[in-house]
C-alpha cells in the first residue's frame, strides 16, 4: 500500500530562507518526492499537523481549475 505525506523539505533551503513543501510518496520500499511549487518559512509550517499555519498562505500560487 502506498503512503503520501505532505511535508516541508528541510534539506533544501532557498536563498530567501524558505523551504519547499513536497509530497513524499512511498510504495513497495521505493520513495519518490513530488514538488508542489510552494515555499514557506519554517515558522509558517506546523510539523505536528503537517499543515500551513493560519495567515501564512499568501505566497501559494493559484492554479486555474
Amino acid at each position: 500500500m502506498a503512503s503520501i505525506i505532505l511535508t516541508q523539505d528541510l534539506r533544501a533551503k532557498k536563498k530567501d530562507s524558505t523551504y519547499p513543501v513536497i509530497f513524499r510518496v512511498s510504495s513497495k520500499q521505493q520513495n519518490r518526492v513530488i514538488a508542489t511549487g510552494i515555499k514557506l518559512l519554517v515558522s509558517e509550517w506546523c510539523k505536528e499537523t503537517l499543515q500551513f499555519l493560519p495567515g501564512f498562505c499568501t505566497n501559494i500560487p493559484i492554479f486555474p481549475g
